[in-house]
């Protein structure tokens, strides 16, 4: 157990660096000019941005069309977005199962425990990438994929 601890540790580095960037501060800011050299930009994203919450949720979801158990977010590893036609959320996560079967009774994941038990516990670094097209609400999943980690 402790194992994980430290891994996780090792990625609240990488968090703290996350957070130092906020998108409302690109998308907010017309003298930011989101190419270099005619190329798009990639710029860090705060975690609490409301587009990237989206785009995790939708991510969480993708997750969850191929378990059979809820999954949490248990650490942001890189969290960009590239401003190009709309939003691009670049970004890679560690998730932790739950005891929560996606089809059970409680299926709202603020009542769901990681599991940590050796041999039932499974976590994943995951790599997503969504885009929100300008003028739209709605996100799209671009890419998603997931590598089983011990932890």
């Amino acid at each position: 157990m402790a194992g994980w601890q430290n891994l996780l540790t090792i990625f609240s580095v990488v968090l703290i660096s996350v957070s130092a960037f906020p998108s409302s501060n690109v998308r907010e800011n017309p003298e930011i000019d989101p190419r270099i050299d005619g190329q798009p930009r990639i710029l860090k994203v705060d975690s609490n941005d409301e587009g990237f919450q989206t785009a995790a949720e939708l991510a969480l979801q993708e997750m969850n069309k191929i378990t059979k158990y809820i999954y949490k977010v248990l650490q942001i590893v890189n969290a960009d977005i590239q401003v190009l036609r709309g939003d691009i959320y670049i970004f890679d996560v560690v998730l932790g199962k739950t005891n929560c079967p996606l089809n059970g009774p409680e299926t709202r994941p603020e009542k769901c425990s990681v599991i940590q038990t050796v041999g039932q516990s499974e976590f994943y670094l995951c790599h997503f990438i969504t885009w929100r097209p300008i003028k739209s609400a709605q996100q799209q999943m671009l890419k998603s994929k997931c590598l089983k980690i011990d932890l």
